[in-house]
């Protein structure tokens, strides 16, 4: 499920320079968002076309270029392979680093709210959204700036459904929190 659709990834402000980057695991995919050298925000799978290890380590930064840190591979902001060690090692072996760009993921910002797609030719972000809810979100996000100053989570080891249906739940409240009860009756 989570493969095909759009998924919420960073906030524009976390990347609002270029060479300003973010790092993060979607649906089990390590995934890195940057702005590049034309103030473009892009999306990328954190791996390296190499041997497969992970680019970037760090869960933010700002850099002028990706290095893995395996055999040095160098990709540009835009994920184009750039340098490679020994690279006169590949002459007439028919490589090319045009052939070797991080993998690029659909990315798309809606109100500064940064969603990408794991999927290679999904539908529009404002079509899957749809016009109800991007009305829902004009009204907080169209006309503020926003700047994201911090950072926390709380990774919980259960299965989300969880943690969302619980959210949810009012059944449970009177026996576990009696106080809300005399504080706003039913």
């Amino acid at each position: 499920i989570f493969e095909r659709v759009w998924l919420f990834a960073c906030h524009e402000s976390e990347v609002p320079e270029s060479g300003d980057f973010v790092t993060m695991d979607l649906a089990g995919t390590p995934v890195i968002v940057n702005r590049d050298d034309q103030g473009r925000i892009h999306a990328f799978c954190n791996t390296c076309r190499h041997r497969g290890s992970l680019v970037v380590d760090e869960e933010r930064g700002h850099c002028s270029a990706f290095r893995c840190p395996y055999h040095f591979w160098i990709y540009s902001l835009e994920g184009n392979l750039v340098g490679i060690p020994g690279e006169e090692a590949y002459d007439g072996t028919g490589f090319g680093k045009e052939d070797f760009p991080l993998v690029s993921l659909p990315c798309e910002s809606m109100f500064g709210l940064v969603f990408v797609n794991l999927d290679d030719n999904p539908e529009p972000l404002a079509n899957w959204i749809g016009a109800d809810l991007i009305d829902v979100l004009r009204r907080p996000l169209g006309l503020a700036e926003y700047e994201v100053f911090a950072i926390d989570a709380d990774p919980l080891t259960v299965n989300w459904k969880v943690f969302a249906e619980n959210a949810r739940d009012g059944y449970h409240v009177p026996f576990v929190h009696p106080f809300f009860r005399k504080a706003s009756p039913p």
